[in-house]
Parts: C-alpha cells; sequence; structure tokens
C-alpha cells in the first residue's frame, strides 16, 4: 500500500516537471497567432498594390481579391486559438497582444482600400463579375477580429498603463474599420 502511494507521488511530481508551463504555451499561441497575422497582412498588401495599379484588369482583380480572402482565411485558423489562452498575461505578452491587434488593424485597413478603389474604378458592367470574390472577402474579416478584440478586451480588462492604452486604440480602430466594411462597404458591393 505504501508502494503504491509512493509509486503515485512519483508519478505526479515528474508529471509537473513534464508539463510545459503554462506561459510558455500562452507565448507559443500568441507567437503563432501574430505571425500569420503579419504573413497574411503581407499578402493583402501585395494584392492592394496590385489592384490599386491603376488600370482595371478583371481576371488580376478578381485573383487579388481570392489571395486576399485565402490569407485571411490562413490567419484566422492561427488566431481562434488565442480565445483560449490563460489570462492574465505578461507584459511581453501584451506587447505581442499589441502587434497582434495592429496588424489585423492593417488587414482591415488593405482591405478597406482595396474594395473601395474596386468600387470606384470598376466599370458598372463589370462590377458584377468580382462580386463574389469581394463578398469572399468581406466573409473573412468578422472570422478574424471577432477572436481578437474579445481577447484583447478580457487580456487588457482591470489593466492600466501604456500598453493597456494602446490595445484599447488598436480595439477602437479595428471596430471602426469592421463597421465600415461590414455596413456601407458591404451593402455597396451588395449593390454590383
Amino acid at each position: 500500500m505504501h508502494f503504491a502511494t509512493f509509486a503515485l507521488v512519483a508519478v505526479s511530481i515528474c508529471s509537473v516537471f513534464a508539463a510545459p508551463s503554462t506561459i510558455d504555451r500562452r507565448s507559443a499561441i500568441l507567437d503563432a497567432a501574430l505571425t500569420a497575422v503579419n504573413t497574411a497582412n503581407a499578402t493583402v498588401a501585395n494584392q492592394l498594390s496590385i489592384i490599386v495599379q491603376g488600370v482595371f484588369n478583371l481576371p488580376v482583380v478578381q485573383a487579388s481579391l481570392t489571395n486576399i480572402a485565402t490569407a485571411i482565411g490562413g490567419a484566422t485558423s492561427a488566431v481562434t486559438p488565442i480565445t483560449n489562452v490563460a489570462l492574465p498575461l505578461t507584459n511581453a505578452e501584451l506587447n505581442v497582444l499589441l502587434g497582434l491587434t495592429d496588424g489585423v488593424g492593417d488587414i482591415e485597413s488593405n482591405v478597406q482600400n482595396a474594395l473601395n478603389d474596386i468600387l470606384t474604378t470598376v466599370p458598372s458592367l463589370t462590377g458584377v463579375f468580382v462580386k463574389a470574390q469581394a463578398l469572399a472577402v468581406l466573409a473573412t474579416i468578422g472570422p478574424l477580429t471577432t477572436p481578437v478584440t474579445q481577447f484583447a478586451n478580457s487580456a487588457i480588462a482591470g489593466t492600466t498603463g501604456p500598453l493597456t492604452t494602446a490595445i484599447q486604440s488598436s480595439i477602437a480602430s479595428i471596430t471602426s474599420i469592421t463597421s465600415s466594411l461590414l455596413g456601407p462597404i458591404l451593402t455597396a458591393v451588395l449593390a454590383l
């Protein structure tokens, strides 16, 4: 009986040392999300530069919008796990979170610029041919922004300081651009 108790205690102690710390897992999840958002942001920025070349080329615009939707979808799958990250965050993790919220805001801003450019330069009879791709891009916005803003709000709840202020500002920017994308811009795309 004493041997079984001793063995159980030994296994329990070993499992404590073998398990990765919560901080390591949190950091890995946040870092993976930030990397995915930065990669998507680079893709979206590149596709934006292709769209706004000044000459409307239907197949190029369609392909660019498809690439944007795919990039954002890929980032979303890496961002979603942050909702399971244990709180509170360290200052280093809050810095990563700030980078994440800023990156999401940059993606949204680039999407907004791309769609505004399309809406103002696409000939009226051609708009219907980019409508499906534009709607696919807009469909990715909520799934990307919602977990980020919800987690960021939870992470900074009850905290103060410059990082908190910067994250709050980034969240406000995301919320504003999301409202524009899923409000008047969506309405204009639906009217194509």
